[in-house]
């Protein structure tokens, strides 16, 4: 909303697609009541395109697709429905489309997450999201590298390289891994690093309150860029503060950045969407994960 809000009067929208498959809320948050159909009927191929499954929001600039409640727990993308689905929604033409990916990190979630052209991991300044965020970034730096290795022929022995080291010890520090795969073969050290200076990342704090808390977000971040050797592509962009209306306006089916626009919380979630938009213009897809807590 708030991205939508800044490109308001432009002719530019933006576009929300609910893919917590099974588990999806953000209709919700939007306060979009009756959503036209779900992005399932689409993986489901019940429908050809996504054109029918546009819902409205209160913003004229910003559509959804919205996620749906009956998912079969065993849902699995084939790699025909991922490519169909990454596929359509490059096709879209609006400025920005966020795609809101569900908790955890499997295969489903991972491929989406860094397809993206932003990727933008959201965490709780506590210490169990904190924990589940470090994870996720493992999973999908990894999923991410051998991803990009695989798509080469002559990739492959790299590839078979680096699975082989994260076999026999999934705990090496990334540099360590690195150094491995240099010592074995320069070159494809240096084709590794390559892919690893591309990473982009992005991580946003929710539920902020306060300074208390800027000591364990702090550590999160030093751990991340030490670990994983992201350096300056780790970027915070920003705190959303706590507010104890968010939990009333999700009851009422009503989005709490229209109800409360002077809020702190809107006004840091317009400072995050500003970021996002530095010069205007925004890669076709950000993919949104939040690292919730297990007892969520």
């Amino acid at each position: 909303m708030s991205l939508a809000e800044q490109l308001s009067g432009s002719g530019r929208q933006v576009a929300a697609v609910d893919l917590d498959l099974g588990c999806g809320n953000l209709n919700t948050c939007l306060g979009v009541s009756q959503p036209n159909g779900s992005i399932e009927d689409f993986l489901f191929q019940r429908v050809a395109d996504l054109n029918s499954l546009w819902s409205r929001t209160a913003l004229d600039n910003l559509r959804l697709i919205s996620g749906s409640y009956q998912s079969p727990e065993t849902f699995r993308f084939s790699d025909t429905a991922c490519r169909r689905l990454y596929s359509h929604l490059a096709r879209l033409e609006d400025e920005a489309v966020l795609l809101d990916l569900g908790a955890g990190a499997s295969r489903e979630v991972l491929e989406s997450f860094v397809q993206a052209g932003q990727r933008l991991l959201v965490v709780a300044p506590e210490a169990l999201s904190l924990h589940n965020g470090y994870l996720f970034i493992k999973r999908a730096l990894f999923h991410y590298l051998l991803g990009e290795l695989r798509r080469e022929e002559f990739l492959l022995p790299v590839f078979r390289k680096l699975q082989q080291i994260l076999q026999q010890d999934a705990a090496t520090r990334l540099e360590g891994i690195l150094d491995q795969v240099k010592a074995w073969d320069r070159y494809s050290g240096y084709i590794l690093a390559g892919l690893l200076d591309d990473f982009q990342l992005h991580w946003v704090v929710n539920m902020y309150q306060g300074k208390a808390e800027e000591r364990t977000l702090s550590k999160f971040e030093q751990l991340v860029q030490r670990q994983f050797a992201l350096n300056g592509n780790f970027r915070c962009l920003g705190r959303i503060e706590f507010d104890r209306r968010f939990s009333i306006c999700v009851r009422n089916i009503r989005p709490f950045f229209l109800d409360h626009p002077d809020s702190r919380a809107a006004h840091s979630l317009r400072k995050v969407s500003s970021r996002l938009l530095p010069h205007g213009a925004l890669p076709w897809g950000v993919s949104r994960i939040d690292a919730k807590p297990q007892s969520a």
